[in-house]
């Protein structure tokens, strides 16, 4: 059988190097060029050994199956697809049996013997189309890993106001992501490494796991596209985008998304979804300080602080509609839902708690700063 299989060995290995490069794009390349020259040293390779160990008991692939593996390896790093791979051991598979067969016919092996071969060819095949596969997949996991890694860097400096350096503009582009002249830092909540890793399909987005938390750069502006794939990906996930900055600031876009997000509750904002700092700069800038915040509460709101929570509440929210529609009655009853003569008993009993305040131009700032702080509206 091996005399006769010997006699086709040079002619198949030209026929499956044909077939493959007829029907997988990725392999068609000049007859001189380094693509064609290693796929037929590796179909060679591939049917000298089987046509060697046919009719024995050796292992398929024995000792050469680190060769395979790194077969898979290179496949990798030449950005072939996984599935462009496979399929080209697939149709050597064919090929070969195709050009054996012929020959076994030809040469009037049994029944018995044809279907030995056709059963050690497609065997064979599948035994080094795994070691590839094994070797592919260890050569991405590395790669992931390695990029992911080169990501957290990139994004620590970016963080840590390192946007122009030399050593930033390496690490972008081993992270292959184009470092911006204005980004923002969005805030992730409890999103799973696999989101993370899909976000970064987006090339306006650079997003990593980090000591500080789940964090994501965009590039901006963001395009209506990106921004959709964005949104997408957030899906039922909480994320707060902090404000625009040039990418010498990014730190202060995470201060304020980090802001925004631990207000997040409290605000009676969306749990899930993404919110952005530039849609709430006031409340932001009010609540800055907390401290002063309840300062500025206490020093102004006293009087309506001291009621019953039910009845202070209803003072504290009319005052704030009156200053902010400027005294117009019924647009604060529209905003209320009240009747606009419950709008004027409740102004009269603010004016009896406060007293001359409300006439003092600075004084009406000073309750409306106080008010907003206490309870956004946004």
């Amino acid at each position: 059988m091996r005399e006769t299989l010997a006699g086709v060995l040079d002619e198949t290995i030209a026929a499956v190097v044909l077939a493959v490069e007829q029907e997988v794009p990725q392999y068609r390349a000049a007859p001189d060029s380094p693509v064609h020259k290693a796929l037929m040293a590796g179909v060679e390779v591939a049917l000298s050994r089987l046509l060697s160990i046919l009719g024995t008991n050796e292992t398929a692939l024995a000792d050469s199956s680190e060769l395979y593996v790194d077969i898979g390896e290179a496949e990798y790093r030449s950005r072939r697809p996984l599935e462009d791979v496979l399929r080209a051991y697939r149709i050597g598979a064919t090929t070969t049996w195709r050009g054996f067969s012929k020959a076994a016919v030809a040469d009037d092996f049994s029944p018995r013997d044809i279907a030995a071969l056709a059963e050690a060819c497609f065997a064979y095949i599948n035994e080094i189309a795994g070691a590839s596969t094994a070797g592919y997949v260890r050569a991405q996991a590395a790669d992931v890993g390695a990029r992911t890694r080169v990501r957290v860097q990139l994004m620590e400096a970016l963080l840590a106001g390192d946007g122009h350096t030399a050593a930033t503009a390496e690490l972008g582009r081993r992270a292959r992501w184009t470092i911006p002249d204005l980004a923002a830092a969005i805030t992730l909540d409890d999103v799973p490494e696999t989101l993370i890793d899909e976000i970064n399909d987006s090339s306006a987005v650079l997003a990593a796991r980090t000591d500080a938390g789940d964090i994501a750069l965009v590039s901006l502006p963001l395009a209506a596209a990106e921004e959709r794939f964005l949104l997408r990906k957030i899906g039922e996930h909480g994320a707060t985008m902090g404000t625009p900055q040039p990418v010498t600031t990014l730190p202060n876009s995470l201060e304020h998304a980090q802001m925004l997000a631990r207000s997040r509750a409290a605000w009676d904002l969306p749990a899930v979804g993404l919110i952005k700092a530039s849609d709430h700069l006031t409340p932001l800038l009010l609540n800055n300080d907390p401290d002063l915040a309840d300062q500025l509460q206490r020093a102004t709101l006293a009087p309506m602080l001291a009621l019953t929570p039910e009845r202070g509440e209803q003072l504290l929210e009319t005052l704030k509609y009156w200053l902010l529609h400027q005294g117009a009655r019924r647009a604060v009853a529209d905003t209320l839902a009240v009747h606009p003569q419950t709008v004027s008993y409740r102004m009269d009993q603010i004016r009896g708690l406060l007293g001359e305040a409300l006439e003092d131009p600075e004084q009406r700032f000073a309750l409306l700063v106080a008010l907003m702080s206490r309870t956004p509206r946004v």
